[in-house]
């Protein structure tokens, strides 16, 4: 609809309003005549809005270009906090895709809020969930509420490394403990984030993984920000969790377990627990505790990023899970970093506990760097603080510093040691 300028007056450029003026008898000023258009438009235009709001035009109703407003921006936008059930009977989405793709129509304002609530049970995925709303930061997937309290290190087997038999005890132990179990079948990822902000809640994710074929997937794929609350990861060929120059953040003090994966791989043994390019992992919220059992290649690794964590155990990487598989517990290159508050555990990894290389540095005192296949703690190029610590019944060395190499072992309980600690030999220095 353009603007209908007075009677008489030439038709102006788009933009341009030219005013109405009220007679004035006293002055002889005479008024504008308004043209039919200026009437009949604006109601047609009302009209219309009314009726595409599936609203019946009534003169005995005064607010109905109100109600259809109202109406209208329902229907585009969720102002309000919503819950839509996913899964099971009487469930308002078949799967979380059909989820995603219902809530593509939307936007979310600052006022809405949106939680999928999944149905307990097992639910079987043959393709990925991809997560790329504008809007994530205002979306929850939750599933059931836990069967136990969330997992411990303690709990999780660990007889030997990343044995079948420690995957399927693990996993039956997991079970125990989420009602809800999404199962991503066929070698597919879990959660593809593509748009940051989104909440995973009180899920178990497991894959497809196996130790004989290349089965690829990863638990969470993250391009952008995540916030996970009280979830697991089981049995993915490639990582439990790959964060891409972003962040994923522990939203609350309930634990996570990252389990047997990384063996979908017949070579290639950078695979494993998590595997971090750039960005950050941050662990500190609450006190949780984040447990990488039982993955071949590399528990936690990290090239550029950093690591925060409260508590930290890492154990029984390596085992048949491909070619040349590593079996290391951390590594750290591209000055990669962490910091652990409340311990760090590391046990029975098939080759060294922990590799610091390229700068990196590793803060991890009153801690553990045990029964390891290689050596306890290597820093090559980097820092370590390991003080107060207990390094023992490491195959190798239980502390070695090269290449420039740097680590403080004040107060620390060790066998072996490679320089002599406080010798200054220029190539490496241990400090006790």
């Amino acid at each position: 609809m353009r603007y209908s300028q007075p009677f008489g007056s030439p038709t102006p450029p788009l933009g341009v309003y030219p005013r109405y003026i009220n007679g004035n008898p006293v002055t002889g000023t005479e008024g504008s005549i308004p043209p039919a258009t200026a009437i009949d438009e604006d109601q047609i235009e009302i009209v219309t809005v009314i009726q595409n709001a599936g609203l019946t035009p009534d003169h005995n109703d005064l607010t109905q270009l109100w109600q259809a407003i109202q109406s209208l921006i329902a229907q585009k936008y969720i102002t309000t906090a919503i819950t839509k059930r996913v899964h099971g009977a009487g469930a308002d989405f078949v799967d979380l895709n059909a989820a995603f793709q219902w809530l593509g129509q939307y936007i979310i304002t600052s006022s809405g809020f949106v939680t999928f609530l999944v149905a307990a049970g097992r639910w079987t995925y043959t393709t990925s969930v991809e997560i790329n709303h504008a809007n994530a930061n205002r979306v929850t997937i939750q599933g059931g509420a836990l069967l136990g309290a969330s997992p411990t290190a303690d709990n999780i087997s660990c007889t030997g490394y990343a044995t079948s038999a420690d995957g399927t005890n693990q996993v039956i132990y997991l079970r125990s403990i989420y009602a809800t179990e999404l199962s991503f079948t066929g070698g597919v990822s879990g959660f593809v984030i593509r748009r940051g902000g989104m909440t995973l809640r009180y899920l178990l994710l497991t894959g497809s993984q196996t130790m004989t074929t290349n089965v690829t997937g990863r638990g969470l794929d993250c391009y952008d920000d995540l916030f996970i609350d009280g979830i697991s990861i089981w049995g993915f060929g490639d990582d439990g969790i790959a964060i891409s120059d972003c962040t994923v953040s522990m939203a609350s003090s309930l634990s996570m377990a990252i389990c047997y994966c990384g063996m979908g791989y017949v070579t290639g043994p950078m695979y494993g627990g998590i595997n971090i390019y750039g960005g950050m992992f941050q662990g500190v919220v609450g006190g949780g505790e984040v447990i990488i059992a039982s993955c071949s290649g590399i528990g936690l690794s990290l090239n550029g990023g950093w690591g925060w964590f409260n508590k930290l155990t890492v154990k029984g990487s390596g085992g048949p899970g491909g070619v040349g598989a590593s079996g290391f517990g951390i590594v750290t290159y591209g000055g990669g970093s962490i910091a652990v508050s409340a311990g760090l555990y590391v046990l029975l990894n098939q080759s060294t506990g922990v590799w610091i290389a390229g700068g990196g540095f590793i803060l991890g005192e009153n801690s553990y760097y045990q029964n390891n296949g290689g050596q306890g703690i290597v820093v090559l190029g980097g820092v370590a603080w390991v003080n107060n610590s207990t390094l023992n019944g490491n195959v190798t060395w239980d502390i070695n510093a090269t290449d420039g190499g740097f680590v403080d072992a004040t107060g620390a309980s060790y066998g072996t040691s490679s320089p002599t600690p406080n010798t200054n030999v220029g190539w490496g220095y241990v400090l006790h």
